[in-house]
């Protein structure tokens, strides 16, 4: 990246566009009252073209004099500080290359909109010496031992003790780094188990930061900018703080790094798994996925020794089985009066919230379906029925193919289970936790808790029986991930379970309940990753998606035609047209990592020939690209 003049007159930026066309950089001039305070990876407000509004954008290189003859337009704002540090927009174009989009995107994921009032604070801190700018690359490597840049994978005892300890170890790890003023980063996947981990640091001492999406936009571009200036040094965040440019960065932590939620569902599409992969290449810090179980993914890497695994994948509850799907059988209600005899509580999983997880048809037993994405009917407490997917009520349920309107429920939901457990257990509370009405904690007399997966309260003493309804139901999910995530989901739910605790898998295979029963995880994140292997499915190649009219994909799919160990696996419609364009289609791609720079290089290229052919939704009426790309589509199969 070129060098900072002394008195910068000329400013390269990158605007905040989505457009491929404007994924590049634009001069224009630096006012005076600005040339003491720019700097490469300053934020600035620009004008693209005369009676344009001002947008974002971030210096990439300041210079005397421009290439342009014309006259530059000036930059309107200027941070008070450089945002992107030189790892950051390394990062930021290693990702903008491998997912065909633009620059801007990621700098855009990276770096949170400022909050007015806390930027002049910043630029008064600036000016009386209280505030720092970023390290330079020769301070970071100054302080502190030198980065090894391991790559490793914790193997956590499943149990709420088990949680417990790992978090104790590492805060106390990440305290003696602090002390020497080497940062921390921790992720976790939902709020809960953010909250659960800050609690822990904090019980040994250490400071930590929480960077949610519930935060106010000042109080997260506080963190932002403590981070970007070394105060923040121990930071727990989601999906956003895997981009937080914390200074001397020593050690990352990825808690259950397969749960979905770290993947981005809107464009780029990224996942955390690998911006980490790429950010730890370029700043050399200690990694360390750590977890339950192991996702495939991370089965392949230690498969291939690109991480190596810290201790083994155990347990510390004593798990049974039966195979039938009947609710209730003998070896749950055991569990569970055992549970309340020991004054602790029983916890119960349903696979889904309401009464009921679908309807059929009571003439030709075709399954209900939402009129308007095609998922299954729900029934809520008071009767309603609505989407599980989009929430659409549904008013007058009819059969797609018969016309009837007689219906027969299929498989009870958590309500139902509630009601089911009242009849067996008399006198005993029970405590409903679902998505729609989450119980933070569980309660303190010894009582029932029904939940379903993500929602589940904390017990402070551990529960002492877990029973999961239909497990089967979690196997039978559409996709490709619908085994793991129940295997991940099932750890989950473990991780909840005093020492010692019983629990009960209800309608699981005899193959899988010995699995489980010995808790032999990694063999079953193998197992998949062969299968997959079998059949060039992902971890072991990657799959691809991109969506737009049917002529600009067939005309993609013959300029495609012939790349190197890149297969198309065919053209189909999109199962929800959102941006409602006739005639839409999506095409698949596989192809091996290696081929993923030169396959996203050739998306673009054919995506910036479609510029000038912008399609729109005729719903809200806003320019869709012709082209939308998923370099990474895990919901494609």
């Amino acid at each position: 990246m070129p060098q900072e003049a002394s008195k910068p007159r000329v400013a390269s930026v990158r605007p905040d566009s989505d457009l491929p066309q404007l994924d590049r950089d634009f001069d224009y001039s630096v006012p005076e009252q600005f040339q003491e305070q720019i700097g490469v990876g300053s934020e600035v407000s620009i004008r693209l073209g005369k009676g344009a509004s001002p947008i974002r954008g971030f210096v990439r290189a300041l210079k005397s004099e421009s290439e342009f003859s014309g006259k530059l337009s000036p930059l309107e704002t200027c941070s008070p500080l450089p945002v992107v540090t030189e790892p950051l927009m390394q990062l930021c174009e290693l990702l903008a290359q491998r997912h065909a989009c633009n620059l801007a995107e990621f700098l855009t994921l990276a770096v949170p909109v400022p909050a007015v009032r806390l930027s002049a604070q910043i630029l008064d801190g600036i000016r009386s010496g209280s505030v720092t700018t970023a390290q330079t690359e020769s301070e970071r490597s100054s302080q502190g031992a030198e980065q090894v840049g391991q790559r490793t994978f914790a193997a956590v005892e499943c149990s709420q003790l088990g949680f417990n300890r790992y978090f104790t170890e590492l805060a106390k790890r990440a305290g003696q780094y602090a002390s020497t003023s080497r940062s921390t980063l921790i992720l976790a996947a939902d709020e809960r188990t953010q909250n659960r981990i800050v609690a822990l640091l904090e019980a040994q001492g250490v400071k930590a930061a929480l960077y949610s999406s519930t935060l106010t936009r000042s109080q997260r571009y506080k963190i932002f900018t403590d981070a970007l200036a070394g105060r923040a040094q121990v930071v727990v965040g989601g999906r956003s703080a895997s981009l937080l440019p914390l200074q001397n960065l020593s050690q990352v932590v990825v808690w259950d790094e397969g749960d979905p939620n770290f993947a981005d569902r809107s464009a780029p599409y990224v996942t955390v798994r690998e911006i980490c992969a790429l950010r730890q290449q370029i700043e050399q810090f200690d990694w360390q996925l750590a977890g339950f179980v192991p996702s495939v993914s991370a089965a392949r890497w230690l498969d291939t020794k690109f991480i190596r695994l810290l201790g083994d994948f155990t347990t510390s509850t004593k798990i049974s089985f039966h195979e039938a799907a009947t609710k209730f059988g003998r070896q749950s209600i055991s569990a569970i009066r055992e549970a309340l005899a020991s004054g602790t509580n029983a916890l119960v999983i349903a696979s889904t919230p309401g009464f009921t997880d679908a309807f059929y048809c009571a003439s030709c037993n075709e399954r209900a379906a939402c009129r308007f994405c095609g998922s299954s009917i729900k029934a809520s407490e008071n009767g309603n029925l609505t989407c599980r997917t989009c929430n659409a009520p549904e008013t007058s349920l009819r059969c797609r193919s018969c016309g009837s309107a007689e219906f027969d429920s299929g498989s009870g939901g958590a309500a139902r289970s509630v009601q089911e457990l009242g009849k067996l257990f008399p006198g005993v509370g029970i405590r409903e936790s679902t998505g729609a009405s989450p119980l933070s904690q569980a309660p303190q007399a010894a009582a029932i808790v029904v939940s379903t997966v993500g929602v589940t309260p904390e017990d402070s003493k551990g529960y002492g029986a877990i029973v999961i309804l239909e497990a089967h139901r979690f196997l039978r999910r559409e996709g490709l991930y619908a085994r793991e995530e129940a295997l991940r989901q099932w750890a989950q739910v473990l991780g909840y379970a005093s020492p010692g605790a019983k629990v009960v898998f209800e309608g699981v295979s005899q193959v899988l309940g010995q699995d489980l029963a010995l808790w032999n995880q990694l063999k079953l994140a193998n197992e998949q990753l062969v299968e997959r292997a079998e059949l060039l499915f992902p971890p072991v190649h990657r799959l691809a998606s991109v969506t737009g009219s049917r002529d600009n994909i067939q005309n993609l799919e013959n300029s495609l035609a012939g790349i190197a160990d890149v297969r198309l696996l065919g053209v189909t419609a999109t199962k929800e047209n959102r941006s409602q364009i006739e005639d839409e289609a999506k095409l698949v791609i596989s192809y091996p990592h290696k081929a993923t720079v030169t396959l996203a290089q050739r998306l673009r290229e054919e995506q910036l020939k479609l510029t000038g052919a912008i399609s729109k939704n005729k719903r809200t009426g806003r320019a869709v690209r012709p082209l939308r790309i998923n370099m990474d589509d895990m919901k494609v199969i």
